[in-house]
This record gives C-alpha cells, structure tokens and sequence, in this order.
C-alpha cells in the first residue's frame, strides 16, 4: 500500500488554533486521518477548546447563582470563567457580628449578640474609680456603669485613684505647679520690688505662696515700684545732680566745700567754695586759704595756696648772694652749693672746705676743690693737673713699665706724680725696641744684661761645634714684620770709641746703634754694609762668622754627620742634591723642598705670569724644609737645631781674610741653584758697599742666652 493515490491529502474539520488539519494515510489497507486536532466542548480551562477563536467563551454553567445566603445584607454571586478557573463573583456571606450598626450574620436583626459586649472594662477599681461593663450602643462598643482615673487637681480627692489624694506618687496636681502672681516684667534698665510667688495645693485649695505684690502707687528712681511694667516719674540722669548718670549715684556724696553739676550723665567738679582748696587732687576742698599770688615768695607763707609754705621758689644764685666769684665753675661753687629759702629768708650752704667761713676769707690749698670759689683751683701749687709720668725723676729707666698721669696733691701745700711703675708687666726682654724687663736698658744682650739680669734678648742660635753658635735666622732688625724690614743702621762706633779690631764706620755716618735680632717671621735685615755686620754682631756679644763657619752650618758637618751640598732638610740625602730642574710655583707644591731662589719659588703663584721673585719674612710657612738640620747634634734638640734660610732669601755676609768679605747661600734673585750652594764661593764684596739682596747672621764663641 505504499504511495496510493488516495493518500497524503488533507484531512479534520477546523484548522484554526489550536485545531489543525492532519495528513490522509494508508494503514493496514484503510485511509486514516493522521496527526489531525478537531474541536471539543468548550470548559472553563483558559483555552479555545471548540476552535471558534474566543478562550473559554459559552463555558456550561457560567451566570447560575451562588453563595451561601440572600438576606440582606447578604446576597447571592453569579458563576464566571476567570483565567480558566470558575469563580463566583459578587456574593456577600454571612460573618460575625460585630457592633458596627450592621446585620453581619444576616439573620435579620442588627448588632444582636455583638463580639465583646458583656465583659468587665474599665481602668481601676480603686475608690473612687470602679469598672463598667462593654455594650453596644449604636454602632460602638461603649464601657457602661464605670467610673475611670482623672487628671489629680488639687480638691481634696484621688482623682487619679492611686491611694494618694491630690498628689500623683510624690507630685502636687499640675493645677498646684508653677509660679503664680507674676508681675509684668520691670523696663530696661529698672528693677521691681515684686516678685512671683509659687503655687501649693493645701486643703484641696491651690494658693499663692511667696509672692510679692506691689504697695506703692508710683514709681521711684529706675524702680518699677507699683510693678506695673512702665516706669514712669523719673528724674532726669543727665542733670540730677542726686541721680547723675544712673539713680541714686549722688555727686554730693562725701563733698567737702565743693560745688558739684550733672552735666551729660556724669558729675562735674565745678570749683572749691570761696576760700577752701582742693590740696590733692580728690576734689575735696578741705584747706582754708587766702590766696596772694602764683608765684611763692621766699617770706614764710603760702602765696598760692597750695598747702606748702616757700615751696618752688626761684632761688638767686651763689654769685648774687653768697660771694661766689662769677669766673668760679668748679662744682662745690655751683651746683655743689645750697641756696635755701628757710623760715622765709635765704641762706647758703657750702660744702665742707669751702668758703670757710666766708668766701672771702677763706684759704685755698690743694685738695681738689676751689676752696674760695674765686675761679682758680689750688692756685697755692702751680704744677697741680699737670702731665707727668712714673719716671720723670729717673728718665727711661722703667721701659715698659712706665706708666703717664697728672700732678696731684700730697699735702695742702705739695704735689705729686700719681702715676707709678707696674711691675706686673715686667716680661722677658724681648729684641723688639722696648724694654720688656723695665730695667733702663732696651734689647741688652748677654754681655751687658743691664739692671735685671735675669732678662736679656737671648737670640735664636743653634750650637754647630763645641764653641761655636750660630743664628738661626737671618739677622732683622727689632722694628721689622712681616712685611717691613724697620728702620735704623748697625753703625755703633767710630774712630774714637771702637774697640779692638771692629772696624770703624765711614766718616760722617749717623751711629744710630741699630741692635740686630734673631727671630721668626720678620722681614730680614738688608742692604747692609759689611762694616755695618761688624759693629752689629760685635754690640751683640758675637762678630761675623768665618766663611769656614757658615759652612759648617750650612753643610752640617761635625764628626759622623753627612756633608751636605745644600741647607735643605732633613739631614741626609735631601741636603747633598739639588732640587733639580727649574720649577715655577705652584708645581713645587708636589716637591719636598725648596728655598727662596729665582728658580724654585714664584711670588706669583700662578702659572705663566711670569718669574715673580722677592724677599720672604725668615722661617717662611711658603717654603718646605728650607733649614739645615742640626737637631741631632751637640743636644740642640728639636727646637733650636734648625738653621733657617742658608740657602735663598738673602746673600749673607761672611769674612775669610782682614777685610774680605764673601757673600754666601744665594739670594731671592739668585738664577742659578748652584750659586747659592754651600761651598759656592765666587762673589766677594768691599766693605762698604752695600747690595740690596745682602744680609747677614752673627756667630759667638760663648752661648748667648746664658
């Protein structure tokens, strides 16, 4: 039976939703109609059931009356199909009545049996409260027959029945509570008598307790006195002299002889009363007085009447009436003198030791005071207030110590000097030009140590063989620095006072007797003549070293020490060697040594400016370990075993023969570093002739600082 020409065709009745045709098919040798949805009964079920196109439209038993009873106010629903579900829509059933004015049982009559009525209600049984019972009374269930607690007032009974009457627990009744009599609050600025008082419930009967009414009918000064709120019968405060400014403020208060206004709220002081005064200011007039003039007079009276007799008056001066002369100035003749207005005249008072007993008649003698104040003090010793000094009996005999002042008196008829030694600045001398010890000498040396001989200028010598020292500077003179080399010439003698073999000075030269010194730090002395080392070194105890002698400083070398070619340090072979090829400073600045020679040290201290020599202070911080080095030998130590500046800074004058003098070490100048060597010898000079790159340093053949 397959593929019949009968099958396939459409077959049912409705295709409308959610009927829908089906498909004609051959089974077991018949047509069937297969897959086909035909309509049914409608039912209440939310669907098309007969496939008219309306959901359960025409539903059986739609609009047939239900419920469960029909007496008002009940009534009957009808039956309706809502979202596939039968409903009945509209009825009213019978309910619990309640007291409403309605029959909500429907049994025909209104609020019978009604839920709550009948039973006990009310507050409190407590007497006088007792309790009702609920009916309903038109429509609303209602307590009938009690009687309920009330707000307590104060009338003798328990309103509020808690056993307590017209109180509630501890509290008054609030009829019984608060302030009562309370007057109208006072104006600004015034103040009342009244006052409220409290309410109280005694007896059952509320009272007014400590109120304070009004017992006056008009108002007084800033009080509101009959307590009606307006004050009224006021004075005016910016007149009344009685209430000036504020009530009750009186400017009479505690007046004595004084007239008083009100004038703009304050009170005025207007003036004393005729013939009384007001002594201090506390606008009292408490003084009686007859007034004569402002201006006191010296006569014993109050003129002016200001409570003081011959007070600030005009006094005439010591010139007018206590014969001081007008030329007079000292002060015990002007301010130092009392003019006086006592018991109404005038009188002078002196100090002590003057113008005794008259000024006239008085005796001037020295005692710092112009005795008859005629203008001249201790006219009776002319040198009085003069300059003087400590040693002007003994001139320059206490250097340093000396001391300035001024003639003053000794006795009445005598002076003296009033400035004197001071010892507390004897020093240690020193080879400056002072003198430091204040013994009448200046820079003495060991050989003539002067009145003190504890102190003399004991120089800076190194000790270079068993006799021999030598100075360890450069000579300078006392008034040299560190930037200046002084002033003064070495020539101490002539022809006729030069002793032994020092040779004179050239005819016509100053001697002005310039000691020479060894010290750190000083512009070193020179252009100098060889002649003038001579007398220098000789007035200092010592003379001119030997060539042979600057040698052995310079190359140090006593038994067992190294020979040394230059008078660099330390000892050993740093002094036998040059320093080597010229260097211009700062490049030094790597070197261990160097002296002040042209080649070896630049006043510039910049590189390619140039050679820039000059002379350097002795012992110079700007050179490096430029001294010989003698601290090993003969126990000098390390404080006076170094010989400074034998090589550089100045040529030194040295003597090999009877006036043949060599120049020694090499200068600032110097171009070479081998000229100025140890054992170089070359430049020989006369002696009188002077260089400006030459000085010198003395040797002794004792030790010159014992």
């Amino acid at each position: 039976d397959d593929n019949t020409t009968d099958s396939g065709g459409s077959c049912g009745t409705s295709n409308t939703t959610p009927c829908k045709f089906g498909v004609l098919t051959c089974q077991t040798g018949a047509l069937k109609c297969v897959g086909n949805v035909d309509p049914g009964s409608e039912t209440c079920n939310a669907k098309d059931d007969d496939c008219n196109g309306t959901v359960d439209d025409n539903v059986p038993g739609t609009n047939a009356d239900c419920g469960t009873n029909n007496t008002l106010p009940c009534k009957y629903g009808k039956m309706q199909c809502q979202s596939g579900a039968m409903v009945c829509v509209g009825k009213v059933d019978p309910s619990t009545e309640l007291c409403n004015g309605l029959d909500d049982n429907c049994n025909g009559t209104v609020d019978d049996a009604t839920q709550g009525a009948g039973v006990s209600c009310g507050q409190s049984g407590t007497f006088p409260c007792s309790y009702g019972t609920m009916q309903c009374q038109t429509g609303t269930l209602n307590c009938v027959g009690g009687h309920n607690p009330a707000t307590e007032t104060c009338n003798g009974i328990d309103d509020n029945c808690d056993g307590t009457i017209d109180k509630t627990g501890v509290t008054p009744p609030a009829d019984a509570t608060g302030a009562c009599n309370v007057p109208p609050p006072a104006p600004s600025g015034a103040t009342t008598p009244c006052k409220a008082g409290t309410k109280a419930c005694v007896g059952g009967t509320v009272m007014c307790q400590g109120s304070v009414v009004a017992t006056a009918t008009a108002d007084t000064c800033g009080v509101d006195a009959n307590c009606d709120g307006v004050l009224t019968n006021q004075p005016n405060t910016q007149t009344d002299v009685l209430n000036c400014g504020s009530c009750g403020n009186s400017c009479l208060t505690g007046a004595v002889h004084a007239n008083w206004a009100c004038v703009a709220g304050a009170c005025q002081f207007q003036a004393c009363q005729t013939g009384y005064w007001d002594l201090n200011a506390d606008k009292k007039c408490e003084y009686a007085c007859t007034f004569i003039s402002a201006q006191e007079s010296c006569n014993a009276q109050d003129d002016n009447c200001n409570g003081t007799i011959d007070e600030s008056v005009t006094a005439p001066s010591p010139v007018q009436i206590c014969g001081v002369s007008p030329s007079a100035t000292a002060a015990e003749c002007k301010a130092g003198v009392t003019v006086a207005c006592t018991a109404g005249a005038w009188k002078c008072t002196f100090p002590a030791g003057v113008c005794s007993p008259t000024c006239a008649a008085a005796t001037e003698i020295c005692d710092t005071l112009d005795n008859n104040c005629n203008g001249q003090t201790n006219e009776n010793v002319p040198n009085y207030g003069q300059a003087c000094a400590s040693d002007d009996a003994t001139p320059g005999t206490q250097g340093v110590c000396r001391t300035t002042g001024t003639y003053i008196c000794a006795t009445t008829t005598t002076t003296t000097c009033n400035a004197a030694k001071n010892n507390a600045l004897v020093t240690a001398e020193l080879c400056d030009g002072l003198d430091n010890d204040c013994d009448g000498s200046i820079d003495e040396p060991y050989t003539a140590k002067g009145a003190n001989a504890t102190y003399f200028v004991k120089p800076a010598v190194t000790k270079i063989n068993t006799s021999l020292w030598i100075y360890a500077y450069e000579a300078s003179r006392p008034s040299a620095t560190t930037l200046s080399a002084g002033s003064g010439n070495g020539y101490t003698c002539n022809s006729l006072i030069c002793a032994g073999s020092t040779p004179t000075a050239p005819a016509g030269v100053t001697l002005d007797k310039t000691p020479s010194c060894s010290v750190t730090t000083k512009v070193p002395w020179y252009n100098v003549t060889p002649i003038e080392v001579e007398q220098t070194c000789y007035a200092r105890g010592g003379r001119v070293c030997a060539v042979a002698e600057w040698q052995r400083a310079c190359v140090t070398n006593p038994p067992g020490a190294t020979t040394c070619k230059y008078g660099y340090a330390p000892n050993g072979a740093e002094c036998t060697t040059a320093l080597g090829p010229p260097y211009a400073f700062p490049i030094l600045a790597t070197a261990t040594k160097w002296c002040n020679l042209g080649p070896t040290y630049d006043f510039g201290n910049v590189v390619g400016d140039g050679d820039q020599d000059g002379l350097l202070p002795t012992a110079s911080a700007s050179l490096k370990n430029c001294w010989a080095d003698w601290a090993a030998q003969y126990l000098n130590g390390a404080t006076n075993g170094k010989i400074y500046d034998l090589t550089g800074n100045l040529r030194e004058v040295t003597k090999s023969a009877a006036s043949v003098y060599k120049l020694m070490g090499g200068a600032f100048n110097t171009g070479a570093e081998s000229g100025a060597a140890c054992g170089f010898t070359f430049y020989t000079t006369d002696q009188n002739f002077r260089y400006f790159d030459l000085g010198f340093r003395c040797c002794f053949d004792t030790d010159p600082t014992l």
